[in-house]
């Protein structure tokens, strides 16, 4: 069930592109702006024509502080199913 509900939200996102796909878009990911905010901020400027974004004054904080052994009840079953699957990134705190 769980990799059906993921495969429906990725078709859900291929749908919008779709359908956006001859107006301007930019997609945003929450791991790009952790991992490199300074290159994230600079495109969303470059996409919103805003050149004066300071990417120091922005706080990126996690919604959950906690990992998601302990948020998820039945971590290790969902482990399990999405280790090996094209879904494993979700593992990823």
């Amino acid at each position: 069930r769980l990799l059906a509900r993921l495969e429906t939200i990725e078709a859900q996102e291929q749908l919008a592109r779709e359908r956006f796909k001859d107006r301007p878009l930019v997609e945003v990911v929450y791991e790009d702006m952790v991992t490199n905010p300074q290159k994230t901020f600079q495109s969303l400027g470059a996409f919103l024509e805003v050149d004066d974004i300071d990417f120091t004054k922005i706080k990126i904080l996690r919604q959950n502080s906690e990992k998601l052994e302990q948020l998820i009840i039945n971590y290790n079953e969902v482990r399990q199913l999405l280790e090996n699957s094209r879904f494993a990134s979700c593992l990823n705190d």
